[in-house]
């Protein structure tokens, strides 16, 4: 140390950095040490900082230099903190160094492999850690240490020994971690209930890689159905004709019932419970009746879909009230209707025609969902009770599904966040567009661009309709005195913008 120091600095600055180290840690002390260490070799060797500049910069860098710096413990290390491939190029002496292989390991577990030295408990641990898979390359006493198992990704189990894929607590910890581990363990902890549950806790898929013995276990595929009911696809097809299971599965996700045995998708218990879930369901189930039809609507009223696509829901009706007369029958399909609209506004577009011009199942939906005006009749979508009622719920999300005259109608503007003078002003906007376009068209051959829009300032007052008092009047006083205005001016930023593009691209 003595030397290193004197190397460094002489006189009060050696007495000074001596004070210094006696109050520091020793690991602090090593590190400045080191630190000081390199600044001395970068003083005496020639080309050794630029050398360090190029490894820091690219690791692989290392291999271009001379067998005296690919033995440097500070070269290597920086090279091999860069890229870990550079290992390769460093001296036999450097490749056996242990702090080498573990700055190595730490940025790449995969260089395990070609480390001359696998039998490191140290090493291999950083390897796993950085990357499971590099167990592989450990050597097998260490494949036998249950702690380096452990600290390997889970997947890697499969690399293990067959005494620690043996092994029910290295197992159970894997499962718990990643459900796929259990595709690795042995056959005997596959078929063994306790770590099956553990597995299926965790995420019911495991449950297609058990055994099918616990395939067939009823506990086993409650706990996996009760967690997701889709699961029931990967259970014994014995469960599958279960009624408990079945509704254990349906009450979860409705749309287990497609995997349910025949018979019971005809339970009318079953069929019940999985459109209470999922109105969709109904798409799956065999028995259908008015009570199941009202209940998938209600759930989901996008279900009315399947309703009339099978063509059922009139003939179920029907035998619900085969005494009843035709004006009966209707009231009934309007109720499932109604029932529809409420639970989903838009559940509107599966409405008969006859439906969606009928003003209290439109109301209905505009009053669940203001987007379900699109699919109302023209009639309604002019009706300014409907229209306002979907404004109201939807904001400005239903300005798309208006005519121009409703956009800008002050009355809507509350809920269209637009002020009657911004609507009043849009309107007159629109109109000098288009009159200026047709205008433009007509005369462009022999008129300027500030001409257009003077002819169609002029037709605006033909195409004017109702606006504020006013604004007709200082047009036609803009059109009488063109030869003194200049509309470009005038017309500011907009003409500045959208107009002008408009206007420069024909």
């Amino acid at each position: 140390m003595s030397d290193l120091l004197r190397a460094w600095c002489d006189g009060r600055k050696l007495l000074a950095l001596r004070l210094t180290l006696d109050r520091m840690t020793p690991e602090e002390r090593s590190k400045l040490l080191e630190k000081i260490d390199l600044l001395c070799r970068i003083k005496r060797i020639p080309g050794y900082a630029r050398f360090l500049a190029a490894v820091c910069q690219n690791g692989m860098a290392l291999r271009y230099g001379p067998d005296s710096l690919r033995d440097d413990l500070y070269i290597v290390l920086s090279a091999v903190r860069r890229s870990p491939n550079a290992i390769h190029y460093a001296s036999p002496k450097m490749q056996a160094c242990r702090r080498v292989m573990l700055a190595a390991v730490s940025r790449d577990g995969t260089v395990l492999r070609f480390l001359p030295s696998r039998s490191d408990r140290d090493v291999v641990l950083a390897a796993v850690r950085q990357n499971g898979l590099a167990i592989q390359y450990a050597d097998r006493e260490l494949r036998l240490d249950k702690d380096v198992v452990l600290a390997a990704n889970v997947l890697a189990i499969r690399y293990a020994d067959r005494e620690l894929r043996l092994d029910k607590d290295v197992v159970l910890a894997a499962v718990r971690q990643n459900v796929l581990a259990i595709r690795y363990a042995d056959r005997e902890l596959r078929l063994d209930k306790d770590v099956v549950l553990a597995a299926v806790r965790q995420n019911v898929l495991a449950i297609r890689y058990a055994d099918r013995e616990l395939r067939l276990d009823k506990d086993v595929v409650l706990a996996a159905v009760r967690q997701n009911g889709l699961a029931i696809l990967y259970a014994d097809r014995e469960l599958q004709l279960d009624k408990d299971v079945v509704l254990a599965a349906v009450r979860q996700d409705g749309l287990a019932i497609r995997f349910a045995g025949g018979e019971l998708q005809r339970d009318k218990d079953v069929v019940l419970a999985a459109v209470s879930s999922d109105g969709e369901a109904v798409r799956y189930a065999r028995y259908r009746d008015g009570d199941i039809w009202r209940a998938a609507v209600s759930t989901t009223g996008a279900a009315l879909r399947w309703l009339w696509r099978r063509n059922q829901i009139g003939s179920m009706l029907m035998h619900d009230l085969h005494h009843a007369d035709e004006a009966t029958h209707e009231r009934a399909i309007r109720e499932v209707e109604l029932a529809a609209v409420q639970s989903d506004g838009c559940a509107l577009q599966y409405v008969r025609t006859n439906g969606k011009a009928d003003r209290d199942v439109v109301l209905a939906a505009v009053r669940r969902d203001g987007r379900a005006l699109q699919y109302a009749s023209p009639e309604l979508r002019a009706d300014h009770l409907v229209v306002s009622t979907a404004a109201r719920c939807s904001g400005v999300q239903v300005v798309f599904f208006l005519s121009d005259a409703q956009r800008w109608d002050p009355r809507l503007s509350p809920w269209l966040r637009l002020s009657p003078r911004a609507c009043a002003w849009r309107r007159v906007r629109g109109a000098i567009w288009r009159a200026a376009i047709v205008a433009f068209w007509r005369h462009k051959t022999h008129l300027p661009h500030h001409a257009t829009m003077l002819h169609g300032m002029a037709a605006l007052t033909e195409l004017l309709s109702p606006v504020p008092l006013g604004i007709d009047a200082r047009v036609r006083s803009k059109c009488e005195h063109a030869d003194t205005i200049d509309l470009q001016h005038e017309m500011g930023g907009w003409w500045s913008g959208t107009l002008k593009d408009a206007f420069v691209s024909f």
